[in-house]
């Protein structure tokens, strides 16, 4: 045991700052003791931290920590004091320490740890315990004396931490009482239980206070500190008080009477003690309890700080993962694989060109757009890409987009600006983190309107940098916009680009080309001669074009002639200047000649002397350009042998040109059902026009669209190579439907039940899902819409959705395709005239819910279309009923579902705020909602997508209303104007100030020549729609919340009645429109015309009504809406034709902001729209 000791407090004097371990095979049982433990456990553990040395003069400030022992003295009695202060020098000794200082504490407590030693010592050979008589607990004196040393070496173990603090060494006096219990322990055996008590009691007291002043209150900054310093003081008052009486008792007695005393001083003062200074002890306590809290707490938000920087690394790695939803168009950008092998300009040539693009963007001045146009064939996509690859080079480019139509993804505008700007964060990193955050408030933003991806993805991005930085130029190139498919979506990005100029950090430049079509020159024309600079590229000086083409000629005839081992004089310069005369102002005729004539199949003299000799006077450029290698084809076969050779021609090519993407050789076999060798060798006669990869599963692309535009032109001089266009979408259209039928099946993938979309390996898919296969699923429809007579391919339609609808939702999901079903679903039935094939008609009409009601899960896991898909649709549903044998076997009871599908087909959801107003198009084909959050929304219908947002309204926006022929949307707002915009580029037309109050409502006439608003102001004003020119104001002395016009726009009807217009507005020649009178007769009976026709039962009749243009809604008390449409027969007008629905309800109130729409169950348009 004494080496145990020894061994302990030789560490404790040479310890090296960093925790000791004191476990050791001749040590103490841990779980024999427990608060002293406890004690010494904390302060090893604390021994960990590192500490930071205290300076000398630290106890000097006045903010510094205070002495509290010496507190403590202060508040004793004088006698108490005297008693102290005279003890002290006898029963000092003074160690030193290892910072030189001397002082009594530790002597002290050396002391007690070697009479300790001692008394252990002289109990060992006579047992270790002390006999208190019968019915007592005996003493261990092996886990007294453990616990005695625990609470002495935890003390020392920290004393030197806080002996800076106690320059008196008061604490001192405490532990001499210990070593004094010890000491006469040794010579009165029968007190000895009071002794080591007392010794014990006080050992651990103290060894716990100094643990708690270093730990809870020397580094403490909270608002406890003072109560624990209070505590504290208190626990030491008490201390040394029982210190000085001790020593008092020490002094007085001799022999007997001392002996006599040591229980007087051992048994009520420690009874005194332990009660006073436990109840001390409790307040203390309770304060480093609380600190401890605050303690943790603060402990706490530091983990919490720890775990958001931990949040925050891994939000940095899921904003990588999150740019993938950024959804890019393959091959868009000018150096894209896809595009490796296109041409650039060639050294020399554009020369004046190319200076003019640099000057203009380096200019300071000047317009922010280069508009280069030009026909077909004038070489603007290799400008576009000498452009491109001169800004990269220079670091400016800020991003690309090469159009291109057949392109895929490249033909359309829905994936532009998410390219665009995936390409901008590349080139500038500022902004990734802004439209990171856009993606993270609206995920498919990729998917929304052009103007919302415009605004989020870019513009805002761009606006919310830094202002006060140095302006970034950079360039984007946009080439060949006229290639975009829908000229809706060209007029939008001609209108947004331009608000790109605006001053910001990042300065951007457009260069963009494109044929002159009038889509764009009108585009152009609105953004003005100040907003743009405009170069016709075929207006070009003709000795510039002659001199281009002739470098380019010289250049690619030389280098067949080299290939060819032909002679140096080959081709001669009066050829080249006859190729020169035939092919100018086009480029793409020149390279088209040299593909061909280089045709390393065929003898480049051959060629080139048949394009010379044809002395056929072409009709167009093109002809001159294309019909000689067409020619070619047919050279040297009979009549039979020409004819079939031009038919497999339009079977292959005339596919290949009106493909929406391209397809590889072998893809292209499979689709066609042909052979690969067969295909591949017709391709190869057309090397010059097509660009024929060796490997056969890489795409075949069209070089030129201009030669796709010349086989689809009636006007084609040889009528062998006209493609006629829809005879070739009839035989697509069968050979998707075929493939489908072959090659859809069920888990094509071989997934688990629960595997997520994202979690599938691209190769896996295209292995499974063949890209003939896969082009088939995504534009089956778009090519039944093209072909020349649809309704002949519906019986075949019907019998591939009967067996394959399924299949061929769960490989769209697959591809990420799911949010496309819907639009091709309702195409289809577009394509089936009324009262025609019912059963189809019945089954579109019932995949239409399905997949709303799936296609968010299908995208996401999608073989749940077997299970939770069948599993939820309605009893009657024909999807389920067709399909119930995919319903997994492993579920043995289904949940009890409803019979029909419910009206409330989908909801619309965009708006933060309540929507006050909807309004459909006449056509159906948008729906605009007006809402508290100042915006107007317009959606498509059919999918429920989003088409724009119109932002301008500075308060909330009460009506909006649809011109009757589509053109013009009005809105009425909160702050106090009307706004006219363009529905199918969501611009702003007009806006309309006169009113001193808010807008409640606007109403457009049937002829479209009036527009009305009617204002909070006791007002109606009439305005002239195409112009916005107010023509009147009519004074209605009352406030109009509501009105229309009636049919015949000669009055208003309104909340207040009727008001009639002044006679210069009304139409001399209204349109009147076939009325259809529609009223409820005695609240039970529904009349048209007059008649009764549909006897209501009493839980149908109505709470109110409204009736207009053929439709009766009534609202029930109940909550629910029962709404018809009437159809009257001019031919037979007993005929009468009505569809019922009444599973309606309203689940709220106003400002929820909630769209519901439903749909006649034949016709797609929409007949009742709640906003609840």
């Amino acid at each position: 045991m004494r080496l145990y000791f020894r061994k302990k407090w030789e560490k404790i004097k040479h310890r090296d700052n960093r925790p000791q371990n004191t476990d050791s095979k001749d040590s103490f049982n841990s779980d024999q003791y427990k608060r002293s433990s406890s004690a010494h456990a904390e302060s090893s553990a604390l021994a960990s931290y590192s500490e930071k040395p205290h300076e000398p003069n630290e106890q000097k400030r006045d903010t510094g920590p205070k002495d509290l022992w010496q507190i403590a003295y202060k508040k004793l009695s004088n006698e108490d004091q005297e008693i102290l202060s005279a003890d002290r020098p006898s029963l000092q000794s003074t160690p030193t320490t290892e910072h030189g200082k001397d002082t009594e504490i530790l002597g002290k407590l050396d002391e007690v740890i070697r009479l300790t030693e001692q008394q252990y010592e002289d109990y060992q050979n006579r047992g270790l315990k002390i006999t208190r008589g019968s019915g007592k607990e005996d003493i261990n004196i092996r886990d007294a004396a453990h616990r005695i040393l625990d609470a002495t070496l935890s003390s020392k173990d920290i004393i030197s931490a806080i002996a800076v603090f106690d320059p008196t060494n008061h604490a001192s006096s405490a532990w001499a009482i210990v070593s004094l219990g010890l000491t006469m322990t040794k010579n009165h055996i029968d007190i000895r239980n009071a002794l080591f008590r007392s010794s014990e009691f006080l050992a651990d007291v103290l060894a716990r206070c100094a643990f708690i002043e270093k730990t809870h209150y020397r580094n403490n900054q909270s608002e406890t500190k003072d109560k624990i310093e209070k505590a504290l003081v208190q626990v030491y008052t008490s201390t040394l008080s029982y210190s000085a009486r001790v020593q008092k008792q020490h002094k007085v007695n001799l022999g007997k009477r001392m002996i006599e005393s040591v229980p007087a001083a051992s048994n009520h003062p420690i009874i005194q003690i332990e009660s006073s200074i436990k109840n001390d002890e409790q307040a203390l306590h309770h304060w480093v309890q609380q600190n401890e809290h605050l303690q943790h707490r603060k402990s706490a938000e530091v983990m919490l700080d720890r775990i958001d920087e931990a949040i925050m690394l891994v939000q940095q790695v899921d904003q990588k993962l999150d740019r993938s939803n950024l959804r890019i168009a393959e091959g868009a950008s000018f150096d894209s694989i896809m595009n490796q092998h296109e041409d650039r300009c060639l050294d020399g040539t554009r020369a004046e060109l190319i200076q003019q693009i640099k000057e203009w963007e380096s200019s300071d001045q000047g317009q922010d757009i280069f508009w280069l146009n030009g026909m077909a064939g004038t070489g603007k996509s290799t400008i576009s890409r000498t452009v491109a690859t001169l800004f990269k080079e220079e670091g400016k480019l800020g991003a690309s987009f090469f159009f291109k139509r057949g392109g895929g993804d490249r033909g359309n505008a829905n994936r532009f600006f998410s390219t665009i700007t995936r390409q901008l964060i590349t080139a500038t990193p500022q902004l990734e983190p802004c439209v990171l955050k856009a993606i993270n408030d609206d995920p498919d933003i990729s998917i929304k309107s052009l103007r919302e991806q415009f605004n989020k993805l870019l513009l805002q991005p761009i606006h919310t940098l830094c202002q006060n930085q140095s302006a970034i130029k950079m360039v984007l190139v946009i080439d060949a916009l006229d290639e975009c498919d829908r000229q809706d979506d060209i007029r939008v990005i001609l209108e947004l680009l331009p608000q790109l100029q605006k001053p910001t950090s990042i300065h951007l430049r457009i260069f963009l080309t494109s044929r002159p079509e009038s889509p764009i020159h009108l585009g152009f024309q609105k953004i003005g001669n100040e907003g743009h600079q405009n170069l016709i590229l075929h207006e070009i000086a003709e000795k510039f074009i002659s001199r281009d083409i002739t470098l380019f000629l010289k250049d690619r005839l030389s280098y067949i002639r080299q290939i060819h081992s032909l002679p140096e004089s080959w081709p001669g310069n009066d050829s080249i200047q006859v190729l020169v005369e035939r092919t100018k102002p086009l480029f793409i005729s020149a390279a088209t000649i040299c593909r061909f004539v280089g045709d390393e199949k065929w003898n480049p003299e051959t060629r080139l002397t048949a394009i010379l000799n044809n002395q056929i006077n072409y009709v167009t450029k093109m002809d001159n350009t294309y019909l000689p290698i067409l020619m070619q084809l047919l050279t040297g076969q009979d009549e039979w042998e020409s004819k079939q050779l031009a038919q497999e021609f339009k079977d292959i090519i005339g596919v290949i040109i009106l493909l929406a993407t391209p397809l590889s050789v072998n893809a292209l076999a499979r689709l066609l059902d042909a052979g690969a060798r067969d295909v591949s060798s017709r391709l190869n006669s057309f090397r010059s026009v097509l660009n024929i990869p060796e490997d056969h599963d890489i795409p075949v692309r069209v070089l030129h669209l201009s030669f796709r535009d010349f086989l689809l032109d009636p006007k084609i001089k040889d009528k062998r190579f006209w493609i006629e266009e829809k005879k070739i979408h009839q035989k697509v259209i069968a050979q998707c439907l075929r493939v489908m039928c072959e090659g859809l099946r069920k888990n094509p993938c071989k997934l688990e039940l629960g595997t997520q979309r994202t979690e599938i390996d691209r190769c896996l898919i295209n292995k499974s899902i063949p890209p003939e296969l896969q082009y088939s699923c995504r534009y089956w429809v778009q090519h039944l819409e093209k072909c020349e007579d649809p309704m002949k391919r519906m019986h075949d339609v019907y019998l591939f959705l009967k067996k394959h609808f399924l299949y061929w939702m769960e490989a769209m999901s697959i591809l990420g395709l799911a949010s496309e079903l819907v639009g091709m679903v309702d195409t289809t039935r577009q394509l089936i005239p009324d009262n025609e094939y019912s059963e189809l008609c019945a089954f579109l009409q019932d995949a239409r819910p399905f997949i709303l009601k799936t296609r968010h899960i299908a995208d996401t896991v999608p073989l749940q279309l077997y299970s939770s898909g069948l599993i939820f649709a309605p009893i009657e549903s024909i999807i389920r009923e067709t399909f119930k044998r995919n319903i997994p076997g492993w579920l043995y009871r289904l949940p009890e579902v409803e019979q029909y599908w419910s009206a409330e087909l989908e909801t619309l959801e965009g708006h933060s705020h309540g929507v006050n107003s909807v309004a459909f198009s006449m056509d159906g084909r948008l729906l605009a909602s007006a809402s508290f959050d100042k915006t107007v929304k317009l959606w498509d219908p059919a999918s429920g997508a989003l088409r724009h947002t119109l932002e301008g309204h500075s308060h909330r926006v009460n009506s909006v209303a649809f011109s009757m022929d589509g053109r013009l949307l009005a809105s009425a707002s909160f702050d106090k104007t009307v706004k006219l915009w363009d529905p199918a580029s969501g611009a702003l037309r007009h806006t309309l100030e006169g009113h001193s109050h808010r807008v409640n409502s606007v109403a457009f006439s049937m002829d479209g020549r009036l527009l009305a608003s009617a204002s909070f102001d006791e007002t109606v004003k009439l305005w002239d729609p195409a112009s916005g020119v107010l023509h009147h104001t009519l004074e209605s002395h009352k406030i109009v919340y509501r009105l229309s016009f009636t049919e015949d726009s000669s009055c208003l009807e309104t909340n207040l009645g009727i008001f009639n217009l002044p006679p210069s507005f009304v139409n001399d020649n209204p349109v009147h429109p076939t009325k259809i009178e529609i009223h409820i007769m005695d609240d039970n009976w529904v009349t048209i015309q007059g008649r009764k026709l549909l006897w209501l039962p009493k839980t149908y009749r109505p709470a109110c009504v409204v009736a207009r243009n053929g439709m009766l809604v009534m609202g029930h008390a109940s909550g629910r809406v029962t709404f018809f449409e009437f159809c009257l027969s001019i031919a037979q007008d007993s005929c009468f034709h009505c569809s019922l629905y009444s599973n309606l309800f309203l689940k709220g109130g106003p400002g929820m902001n909630k769209v519901y729409k439903a749909f006649h169950p034949i016709k797609p348009r929409v007949y009742l729209l709640l906003v609840v």
